[in-house]
């Protein structure tokens, strides 16, 4: 048995990630609000906007998590559970080479739609990495 999973006392089918508020408050490509931007993007994946299917969002993740049944990522920010995702890899040690977003190795979590908004008030104070969980909502 995988020791993440004795250790738990539970299979983890999901994992909590924090997107920092320095993500929010960084400048780059982004005009105007990065956290709107952030939130039309993120709901608009997997959905009938999402022409093409590809609408994906690659996060940062201190490191791939040990335990090979993770199928959602619940997406915290602002001290607060926000969205339900779907996992669609993670990437271990892996550049980030996209039409418009490159970015030299590390770990990723990819994830995708459709999206799940967390009801109201789901608080969850800031973390760093990653944790494993049950099924929230």
């Amino acid at each position: 048995m995988n020791p993440t999973i004795k250790k738990l006392g539970y299979i983890p089918e999901a994992i909590m990630i924090n997107v920092p508020n320095a993500f929010f408050e960084h400048d780059g490509k982004i005009v105007g609000d990065r956290e709107l931007a952030f939130r039309r993007y993120y709901e608009w994946m997997g959905t009938a906007r999402d022409k093409e299917g590809e609408g994906s969002f690659y996060h940062f993740i201190s490191s791939v998590p040990a335990v090979e049944t993770i199928t959602t990522v619940y997406v915290c920010f602002k001290g607060y559970v926000q969205y339900k995702a779907i996992l669609v890899k993670f990437m271990k040690n892996e550049p980030v080479d996209l039409p418009d977003y490159k970015h030299p190795a590390r770990d990723w979590c990819v994830t995708t739609g459709p999206v799940v908004k967390a009801p109201e008030g789901m608080v969850k104070k800031g973390f760093r990495g990653f944790q494993y969980t049950r099924e929230l909502f």
